[in-house]
């Protein structure tokens, strides 16, 4: 604080009646007195002189000394803040101490270096606060502030979640509506194709049998048993017919007309 060095001579003092002290060292003689030396009074007042926006100069085209906020974008996530202090006693003396509210609260002791960076801040609102000493260790009162906002991006958003979860729910609506129309056209086809069995190879089968058994009644001895094995293996083919029919017709897929089915065919073969 105003000495041309910290280097002195061995026995180069001397102490005055009147209180001085002198001092003599390699840059010359120094005098002075205890009672003048005093701390310096003046609270330091920070200043941002750089704000870097992903290691490059940023800060939306402000000055850094005047820029009272910064709302940046998810990609801009990346800050680095260098400021001063306004106090010119001792200018390398003065001390920095800093914190992100929001993102760590603690503060960092950073010596005489006006220096902080935060690398992939996640989406949120910060408060940079700095505080300063001067040489004498004389902190300023009221932090230097700096009001950050990181945007969130659009894929982590509410709305795009919302947006994904309706897509989804609609691709699994639209996959099982697809899914229960072709069950739903299966099961027309089937209820068609049982219906024209019976309708059509039913009614040929029946009326070939009822044919046989009414030529029957007027055939000679030699013909009766042609006619007769004719009328059998039609209801015969009735009877699988039915079979068929009943295992194709969709409206027969539930537990009761299978127990029916099971009763009649033990009926049929138990009796």
């Amino acid at each position: 604080d105003g000495l041309f060095g910290a280097e002195f001579n061995t026995g180069a003092f001397y102490g005055a009646d009147d209180g001085r002290i002198w001092a003599g060292g390699a840059g010359g003689l120094v005098v002075f007195h205890p009672d003048s030396v005093r701390s310096v009074p003046f609270e330091p007042q920070v200043q941002f002189t750089q704000i870097l926006l992903n290691d490059q100069p940023g800060a939306g085209g402000l000055p850094a000394e005047t820029t009272p906020a910064l709302d940046l974008p998810y990609s801009q996530n990346t800050l680095s803040m260098e400021f001063v202090a306004l106090e010119f006693s001792d200018p390398a003396a003065n001390q920095f101490q800093y914190r992100l509210v929001g993102y760590d609260d603690a503060w960092v002791q950073s010596g005489t270096r006006g220096f902080a960076r935060y690398a992939n801040l996640p989406p949120g609102d910060y408060t940079f606060e700095v505080l300063a000493a001067n040489s004498d260790g004389l902190w300023s009162k009221v932090p230097k502030t700096l009001k950050i906002r990181i945007q969130t991006p659009f894929y982590k958003t509410w709305w795009f979640i919302l947006l994904c979860v309706l897509a989804f729910a609609s691709i699994v609506y639209g996959w099982l509506w697809y899914r229960m129309q072709q069950a739903l056209k299966i099961e027309r086809m089937r209820v068609q194709i049982s219906s024209d069995l019976h309708d059509d190879v039913g009614t040929l089968l029946a009326g070939l049998a009822m044919q046989s058994e009414a030529l029957e009644l007027t055939a000679s001895e030699k013909d009766k048993g042609k006619l007769r094995r004719i009328s059998e293996i039609s209801r015969h083919a009735m009877g699988h017919m039915r079979d068929t029919v009943w295992a194709i017709d969709a409206r027969k897929d539930k537990m009761e007309n299978l127990l029916d089915r099971m009763r009649e065919h033990a009926e049929e073969t138990l009796s």
